[in-house]
C-alpha cells in the first residue's frame, strides 16, 4: 500500500510523517537478497532463505518505543515483538510495501551522510594543511634562530681570541739549553 499516491486520512499522514522522521534519526533497513529468494536458488542450495525486508527503529527509550508502535498501529500495519540488539530495543516493521516506502528515504540518509563526511574529510585535510604551514614556519624560525646563535658564537669567538700559549719546551730540549749557557760562561 503506497501512501504518497493516494489521498489518506490526516492522521495517517501525520503517523507515516512520525515514523520518517524517526526512520531518519533512528532508524535502518534490511534488504531481502533477490538473487536467494526463488525456488532455483533453493533447488542449487538445497536450503532455504527466509530473510525479508525489514524496517528496524533503534529506539533509545520506552516512551520512543511506545510512540513508534501507536503509529505503525495507525497506520494498519501489524505491531511485532521488539528485541534487544547491543543493549537497544528494537521495533522491526516487516513487509516489502513499508520497506520500498522508507527505501527512499535510506538513499537520501546515506547521501546526506556521505556529504557530511566528505565535509569533514575536506575540512581536516584543509586543518593539516594550515598545521603543516604552522609546522614549516616553526621550522624556518628555529633554522633562522640557531644560524644567529652559530653567528653569535662565532663573532664572540673571534672577539674574545686568547693569546696563543708558548710551546713547552721538553726535558732534552732545556737540558741542551743549560749546557750551551753553561759552556758560554765558561768561556
Amino acid at each position: 500500500m503506497s501512501y504518497d499516491n493516494q489521498a489518506i486520512d490526516p492522521d495517517v499522514a501525520e503517523a507515516l510523517n512520525f515514523l520518517k522522521e524517526k526512520f531518519v534519526e533512528i532508524g535502518y533497513l534490511r534488504h531481502q537478497d533477490i538473487t536467494k529468494y526463488g525456488a532455483q536458488y533453493r533447488a542449487q542450495r538445497h536450503a532455504t532463505y527466509k530473510k525479508g525486508s525489514e524496517v528496524r527503529f533503534r529506539t533509545r527509550n520506552e516512551e520512543e518505543l511506545q510512540a513508534i508502535r501507536k503509529a505503525i498501529a495507525t497506520l494498519g500495519l501489524t505491531v511485532s515483538n521488539t528485541y534487544l540488539h547491543n543493549g537497544k530495543i528494537m521495533q522491526p516493521l516487516y513487509g516489502l510495501e513499508i520497506t520500498r516506502e522508507f527505501y527512499n528515504l535510506n538513499v537520501a540518509k546515506k547521501k546526506a551522510r556521505e556529504e557530511k563526511r566528505i565535509a569533514r574529510a575536506a575540512e581536516r585535510k584543509k586543518k593539516a594543511a594550515i598545521r603543516a604551514k604552522k609546522r614549516a614556519e616553526r621550522e624556518a624560525l628555529k633554522k633562522e634562530r640557531d644560524a644567529q646563535r652559530a653567528a653569535r658564537k662565532a663573532q664572540k669567538a673571534k672577539s674574545k681570541k686568547k693569546p696563543a700559549k708558548k710551546k713547552r719546551r721538553s726535558t732534552a730540549e732545556d737540558k741542551k739549553t743549560v749546557r750551551k749557557q753553561k759552556n758560554t760562561k765558561r768561556e
